[in-house]
């Protein structure tokens, strides 16, 4: 189900070069927990197995939570090295941003992460050139907007001024 977004508002392409995001206990303990919610109650529908695993999370004390904090804390350290790489391997563009631009590089640091594969989808990426125009011109737009709303309200004043001297 596509989101509902503003209308002239993109999303931005992920490059899928780049490293997949790090988990969070939470989502160790939900992949590890899903399963047996599932095999208990077959007949739940996703969002209601989400639910399910929301109140287990809660229910566990924070020594059981320790086990996922730990993975939590490996993934972490996982990525950041496989992100220094990537970065490493990226060559340099004229803008600064590194998650809305396209490469075409070949890093080994998306295939080597393994344990977040099932959970996560990356979309295929677009030239740099289009998203750099396509920034640009919502930028553009910002900017005519903002300048818009200045004029508004300075016409909004001048009227309660008029009123007032009446």
């Amino acid at each position: 189900m596509p989101s509902k977004r503003r209308k002239g508002k993109k999303k931005k392409k992920k490059d899928p070069n780049a490293p997949k995001g790090k988990r969070s206990a939470f989502i160790f303990f939900s992949v590890d927990e899903r399963k047996k919610v599932v095999e208990k109650n077959p007949e739940l529908k996703f969002g209601e197995i989400t639910k399910e695993v929301s109140k287990r999370w809660h229910a566990i004390t924070e020594k059981q939570k320790e086990h996922y904090t730990q993975k939590a804390l490996e993934d972490k350290e996982r990525y950041e090295r496989e992100y220094k790489e990537y970065l490493k391997n990226k060559p340099e563009s004229s803008s600064s941003s590194s998650s809305s631009e396209s490469s075409s590089s070949s890093s080994s640091s998306s295939s080597s992460s393994s344990s977040s594969s099932s959970s996560s989808s990356s979309s295929s990426g677009s030239s740099s050139s289009s998203s750099d125009s396509s920034s640009s011109s919502s930028s553009d737009r910002r900017r005519k907007k903002k300048k818009r709303r200045r004029k508004k309200k300075v016409k909004k004043k001048e009227k309660k001024e008029i009123k007032k001297k009446k």
